[in-house]
């Protein structure tokens, strides 16, 4: 299901515009996704990012990724890594990324009372 008509878009392009919540892989990859789906270039983010000198898929493209679609896995996976704050040391997560990942857990949470 593509959740792109269900939840907010700004606040999905504002996590997707500040970056990885880490360098693992498994906080990467779907981050760089969300960034495809919105079409938000890698060097844009990274190049910006504190943990690039660390992560060893800066500037990287995902590649077999569907752009018509967001997955409510991939969404989830990094909206949760913010939220649990499963973040790395060395990020600092503004204020107004914080507030975009609750509102997006409160409009997965109330979609999936709907359904």
């Amino acid at each position: 299901m593509s959740l792109s008509r269900w939840l907010s878009g700004s606040a999905l392009k504002q996590v997707a515009m500040f970056g990885c919540p880490s360098i693992d892989k498994s906080s990467v990859i779907p981050a760089k996704r969300l960034r495809k789906f919105f079409e938000v270039s890698e060097n844009t983010v990274c190049s910006e990012c504190s943990l690039r000198q660390l992560c060893k898929f800066a500037n990287q493209n995902v590649w077999k990724c569907n752009t018509n679609n967001l997955d409510l896995e991939v969404v989830m996976k990094v909206i949760t890594a913010y939220a649990i704050e499963f973040v790395h040391p060395q990020l600092v997560v503004p204020n107004e990324v914080n507030k975009s990942v609750s509102q997006l857990l409160e409009e997965v949470v109330k979609l999936s009372q709907t359904t």
